[in-house]
């Protein structure tokens, strides 16, 4: 697995755009907002990994997390080739499946990502870059 971006859960994507621009960071792409998550998402982009933003609407599944995570990184995201096989090995060590599979319009047209979470690190986020929803 390779670290694919680490994901910051924001309140307000403009503002925080600005602030990682102020540290060197520049916007790939734009903003774009994902029906699935209900959220404007976008990537920024430095010497190191990408930084995702993810700014939920008030019907989004990630709303309810602001108030636990606000402005702050929420999940790393990892690049995997078998997307079903690496959900099945974590199971097995523990890990939960907190979101199933389902595209990633803000990674790539053909990104599918799972979110797993466990309890002794958090939410952890796998994409595989080219693949098809089973």
């Amino acid at each position: 697995m390779n670290l694919h971006h680490i994901g910051y859960l924001v309140k307000d994507v403009s503002k925080s755009i600005h602030a990682f621009e102020q540290l060197g960071y520049t916007l790939q792409g734009q903003v774009c907002f994902d029906p699935d998550r209900k959220a404007k998402i976008c990537f920024l982009v430095e010497s190191g990994s990408p930084i995702e933003l993810v700014s939920p609407e008030p019907e989004s599944d990630l709303f309810p997390l602001l108030k636990q995570y606000q402005n702050q990184p929420y999940h790393l995201c990892y690049t995997i080739s078998d997307l079903e096989a690496k959900i099945e090995n974590l199971k097995n060590a523990g890990f939960l499946l907190f979101k199933a599979p389902q595209k990633a319009v803000a990674i790539g047209p053909d990104a599918i990502v799972a979110f797993l979470m466990h309890r002794s690190i958090g939410m952890i986020e796998l994409v595989q870059l080219h693949g098809e929803l089973k």
